[in-house]
């Protein structure tokens, strides 16, 4: 996580909240050009029954950002097997702002949040795309 800009990354264990319903807290510090702020947030894990996959939804906090009090951002992870290879997943990811309290730059602060995170969630998975290529390569040596 550290090469996505991510510096003391803390999560705490996976614990069931509710039968097929799993739980964990996420912490970090984002150090990005610039750009230096905490994030909390609480990730729910549970199988999608319909694919056969997972459904993570989480909901995040901003901390050291203007208006981060006004704001939550969610996101769901819906992760399941691809048609492509046995060996493989699909991620479909959403993102959505719900706002706590109104404020005359919602309608910047919604493009620019969904903006730098779309940016954000493909590196994310471009390094974990490299990550699993390094590793395959690897373990054929």
């Amino acid at each position: 996580m550290k090469r996505s800009g991510c510096i003391d990354y803390d999560t705490t264990p996976w614990e069931p909240v509710k039968p097929d319903v799993l739980e964990r807290r996420v912490s970090y510090q984002f150090n990005r050009n610039s750009s230096v702020f905490d994030v909390t947030s609480t990730q729910q894990m549970f199988p999608n029954t319909i694919t056969g996959g997972w459904i993570v939804n989480e909901v995040m906090v901003l901390n050291g950002v203007p208006f981060s009090d006004h704001f939550r951002i969610h996101f769901r992870y819906e992760i399941e097997k691809s048609a492509l290879s046995e060996c493989a997943c699909k991620c479909d990811v959403y993102i959505g702002i719900m706002w706590l309290r109104s404020s005359k730059f919602q309608q910047r602060i919604n493009r620019n949040i969904t903006s730098k995170f779309k940016i954000r969630l493909e590196e994310i998975f471009e390094l974990v795309q490299k990550e699993i290529l390094l590793l395959s390569d690897n373990s054929h040596v």
